[in-house]
């Protein structure tokens, strides 16, 4: 008898301590939100919680679908790329770290919802901030990158986006007449969905745009580009 009555003391000291380590529901939900971002119930000057680390996509995926995976010619191999300031993978520091992954493949953005000019002018605008703040004045506005987001809002001064696809002075190109033409997003830039950070993934050399039109049997007049 007494054995049984000092097993059953030891498995009651056990069940105590397994509970003293559970969080008391109170005090769970502000442990369940941390990792969301939320700052809810946390003391002042407390770090935001760092957005988790998608797995990083092979080079692989992020050329798929990309027009002659991005050459010139067949030989266009992206070491010949040291003659140009803006190679393929050319993924410039920008001022916010804006990630395209997060915005249109977790949270089913519309490119066109940003970049709303992108076929109905020959330029894809780039969002305003007060675009930007209109999901950013609720959402996620601890982190630091929304933070200075909001200071360019209350400064009304534009974020100075680092240019990625650049083009030569004497090249146009017109997006309003690719996007109507059926030429996707991809076929030049890429999964850009799934990128961490904008990276330029084709060449965008003559010989890449050239063997484009033949294949689809339009013009390859020097003045459609070079006007």
């Amino acid at each position: 008898m007494r054995r049984v009555v000092s097993l059953l003391a030891l498995f009651c000291g056990v069940v105590v301590a397994v509970c003293a380590q559970i969080p008391h529901p109170q005090n769970a939900g502000a442990q369940n939100q941390a990792p969301a971002g939320s700052s809810a119930g946390a003391p002042a000057g407390a770090e935001a919680v760092p957005t988790p680390t998608l797995p990083p996509v092979p080079h692989e995926t992020l050329i798929s679908g990309v027009w002659r995976e991005g050459k010139a010619v067949f030989s266009d191999v992206e070491l010949l790329d040291i003659f140009t300031p803006y190679a393929r993978g050319y993924k410039p520091e920008q001022p916010i770290k804006f990630n395209h992954r997060i915005h249109v493949e977790k949270n089913h953005m519309e490119c066109q919802y940003c970049h709303s000019s992108v076929s109905k002018s020959s330029v894809a605008s780039i969002p305003s901030t007060e675009l930007c703040m209109g999901c950013h004045k609720l959402v996620r506005t601890d982190r630091p990158d929304i933070k200075i987001l909001k200071d360019h809002f209350d400064k009304q001064k534009p974020v100075e986006w680092e240019p990625v696809n650049n083009l030569p002075e004497h090249a146009h190109f017109n997006h309003e007449r690719h996007v109507k033409g059926g030429v996707g997003c991809q076929s030049c830039h890429g999964l850009v969905q799934k990128m961490d950070v904008v990276e330029k993934v084709s060449s965008l050399k003559m010989g890449f745009c050239v063997s484009c039109h033949r294949d689809r049997g339009v013009t390859i007049d020097c003045a459609a580009c070079h006007y």
